[in-house]
């Protein structure tokens, strides 16, 4: 039996060539709910079914009743419990729902299908009985709705809680534009308040013998933009009675000061204009605002938005200007350490000495006498020795004050000047604290016999 059950399974789902997917109400969806395209309908959450409301004819036949066979995020596919003859031959009903929620207990929703003229004009999709339809195969219509051909559902227990705010031209008390007041009894043929409650439309008419009097309340519950166009679902919370129509749809748009109205009972008409009276509708109206109440909402997102760019520019400023900060810095050390450079590479003799400490190496001024030149001599002068690979090899330093290339780096040593005394002394010892003794080798009798004037004009600036 169990296998039997099995290959049958097996054999359908060959023959469909399809799994279809399971289908599931929302928990709110259940209980009366009033319908803007057919009044009021009654939904099942345990079936996912419509169990009245929606009847469709067509043909010779009517679908009373639907089941969801298919759901894929916001889509769903309904396929009616009725068939259809269609001449004689079977077919089965489907709509193909796409929903968008509004609150907990109201939501939208238009239908994918297309026109059928034996079905009324009413968006259905007919398909033989043998063939199963499917969201992705068959709810792609030729002719799909336009923005304005969207319905709305509301929860028959749970009116008061579904009202949303007017768009920005309704945000207004609007009066009627072509009346001419000729006395005190009233200020307008109409007047629409929408600045009491921004989600409540509170209308008055005038009355002759009352002056202006309150006609209707409407509670927005649903609006849909198309350009220039708004499209308005208003429910008349007033309205009582089964099998009532609780909405009324407007088709809003303002041009220049003026604000044009055009109304259909129940859902928004295919392609309604704002300026034409609707063949279900009972009005088309030319209003102008003599109070706006818009939202502020927009210009603060636009000061936000001006406040964020003005931010970002700041702090690009900033950056660039510590990214050129550094860059100066940095040149600058760069241009000082190359023109030091340039300097020491100039002198035609150089000479590094560094002292221990502080000492007089020499004491006041001395004649060469040999060359018969002066040369200058400083006191309590302290002399540093440069980096290894600025050291001068083979020559022996002279003592003319504009020849001297000083470092500015200063290390402790244990060599000075004055002690160099010995004329056969090859090697003059360089120590710093850290490195290891350097040994500078004088290589030319011309060298040591510079060398030893040098020691001579010591002596004689210590005698003195």
């Amino acid at each position: 039996m169990n296998l039997r059950l099995i290959i049958v399974f097996t054999c359908n789902l060959g023959f469909t060539g399809q799994i279809v997917a399971p289908c599931t109400f929302l928990t709110e969806w259940d209980g009366l709910w009033y319908d803007s395209r057919k009044k009021e309908v009654t939904l099942s959450q345990t079936t996912s079914a419509v169990l009245s409301g929606w009847t469709v004819n067509a043909y010779a036949s009517s679908v009373t009743s639907w089941t969801c066979v298919e759901q894929s995020a916001d889509a769903y596919l309904m396929k009616g419990d009725q068939n259809v003859n269609v001449f004689g031959s079977l077919h089965s009903a489907y709509l193909c729902l796409r929903v968008a929620l509004v609150t907990d207990v109201s939501f939208t929703y238009t239908i994918q299908s297309d026109e059928q003229s034996n079905a009324g004009g009413e968006r259905v999709t007919i398909l033989p009985a043998t063939t199963n339809a499917s969201l992705s195969g068959d709810c792609v219509a030729a002719s799909p709705p336009g923005p304005e051909e969207y319905h709305v559902l509301v929860k028959a227990d749970n009116v008061s809680n579904v009202r949303q705010y007017f768009p920005e031209p309704l945000l207004a008390v609007l009066y009627n534009s072509a009346f001419v007041k000729t006395g005190p009894v009233c200020d307008s043929d109409v007047i629409l308040d929408m600045c009491s409650d921004r989600s409540t439309m509170n209308r008055t008419e005038c009355s002759a013998v009352l002056g202006q009097v309150s006609v209707s309340e409407y509670y927005c519950v649903a609006h849909v933009q198309d350009g220039a166009n708004f499209y308005v679902s208003l429910l008349n919370p007033q309205t009582t009675g089964s099998n009532q129509q609780h909405f009324l749809c407007l088709a809003v748009t303002k041009l220049n000061s003026q604000v044009y109205i055009s109304d259909n009972i129940g859902s928004c008409a295919k392609g309604q204009d704002p300026g034409v009276k609707q063949p279900n509708g009972t009005e088309a109206l030319v209003m102008y605002a003599s109070v706006l109440c818009p939202f502020e909402t927009s210009t603060a997102e636009e000061t936000s938005d001006v406040g964020l760019i003005i931010g970002s520019v700041i702090a690009s400023l900033v950056i660039l200007g510590l990214i050129l900060a550094i860059t100066i810095v940095c040149l600058r050390k760069k241009c000082r350490d190359k023109i030091r450079t340039r300097c020491c590479s100039r002198c035609g003799k150089r000479v590094n000495i560094t002292p221990h400490h502080r000492n007089k190496l020499w004491a006041s001024t001395g004649s060469d006498k040999e060359n018969g030149t002066e040369t200058a001599v400083t006191s309590d002068q302290e002399l540093s020795v440069s980096p290894a690979e600025n050291m001068e090899f083979g020559k022996a330093p002279v003592d003319v004050r504009k020849d001297i290339c000083l470092s500015t780096v200063h290390e402790p040593a244990v060599t000075s000047i004055n002690e160099l005394k010995d004329p056969d002394d090859q090697d003059v010892m360089m120590t710093s604290g850290k490195n290891s003794s350097q040994f500078l080798r004088q290589k030319t009798e011309e060298d040591m016999a510079e060398l030893r004037r040098i020691n001579e004009r010591v002596n004689l600036a210590k005698n003195q």
